[in-house]
């Protein structure tokens, strides 16, 4: 069977071009030009633990993953923590304590002495998360321990030396953040040192085939059942979306199609028609009635040689 022959093709293109990658690098790290680079980057800041690496690119293009991949290429020979913060889940009145930690008594509640996760992060990797969201009032007390790599609960008297690396990830241009005053200037100098900006799912399209076996081996693993195959026109249809959520937005595809295929299925069925209209959010809303004495006017078609992006198939479609 030649759609069976080239699933086991590209299964094993896909183990040939993952051989050389850490753990969690296989998991959306492909063999396209603009992944080679991103890893190459991340293997060169992995060399300078003292540099904070700020980690940018749209949602779901992969920034937590590629923390993790730098965390383990810079601790590959030791045991070290690797510590995640989301600091758009922490309410402001608590960022304080919950990343320095806090002394008995500190605040009303505090019954006992608790450490932050800064310290639970010592001696490894500390990463932050959607740091945009940072409240402007804390941006100063986080300016100061990336100086001086050293914090101090609240409520105590004590400097405690933080000996670990710092990893941040935001997907807001900073510098527009800093215009608009969300952001502190000094800031956004501190964090970019070391700049890694992961590409959108679209701009490595190569990458999209090897990235849906992976996740499907995950998926079928996940659900406890056989992993079916992907035919090579439905590998294409996956190639040819943009994706604008990224590998996120390939996983719920994938996920989508295998819980609505037959169990013993030897072939993933792929909801085509949901690709098309996701990659057309304008045929959801229904157009103005035109006057009774407009004459009629053929739909013309998009289009087809070259690729559009969501944004412009709209515009086309309102000209």
């Amino acid at each position: 069977n030649v759609d069976e022959l080239a699933a086991c093709l590209q299964r094993a293109k896909l183990r040939l071009e993952a051989h050389e990658l850490p753990g969690s690098a296989k998991e959306f790290f492909g063999a396209s030009v603009p992944m080679r680079a991103v890893m190459e980057q991340l293997r060169q800041a992995a060399q300078h633990p003292a540099s904070t690496v700020l980690l940018t690119g749209e949602t779901g293009a992969g920034k937590d993953l590629a923390a993790r991949v730098l965390h383990e290429l810079a601790y590959a020979e030791a045991e070290a923590p690797f510590i995640a913060v989301n600091c758009a889940a922490l309410p402001g009145e608590m960022f304080e304590s919950e990343l320095f930690g806090a002394e008995r008594g500190a605040y009303t509640g505090a019954e006992r002495k608790r450490a932050g996760l800064v310290a639970a992060a010592a001696g490894g990797t500390l990463f932050l998360d959607e740091i945009a969201e940072v409240p402007v009032g804390l941006q100063a007390k986080l300016l100061r321990f990336l100086d001086a790599r050293e914090f101090r609960p609240l409520g105590s008297t004590e400097s405690q030396r933080f000996t670990g690396r710092f990893v941040a990830a935001t997907n807001k241009h900073l510098a527009a953040e800093v215009k608009a005053g969300r952001f502190r200037e000094d800031l956004l100098y501190r964090l970019d040192v070391f700049a890694v900006e992961l590409p959108p799912l679209r701009k490595r399209r190569a990458d999209i085939p090897g990235l849906a076996e992976l996740l499907l081996t995950q998926l079928a693993k996940k659900y406890e059942r056989a992993k079916p195959l992907l035919k090579a026109e439905d590998l294409q249809a996956l190639s040819a979306h943009d994706f604008p959520g990224n590998v996120r937005e390939l996983r719920n595809v994938l996920e989508r199609s295998l819980l609505r295929s037959a169990p013993d299925s030897r072939w993933l069925a792929i909801d085509l028609n949901w690709l098309q209209r996701a990659a057309t959010p304008m045929a959801t809303v229904p157009a103005p009635a035109a006057p009774a004495t407009a004459p009629a006017v053929a739909s013309e078609p998009l289009p087809a040689e070259r690729q559009l992006t969501p944004i412009e198939a709209q515009e086309y479609r309102l000209i």
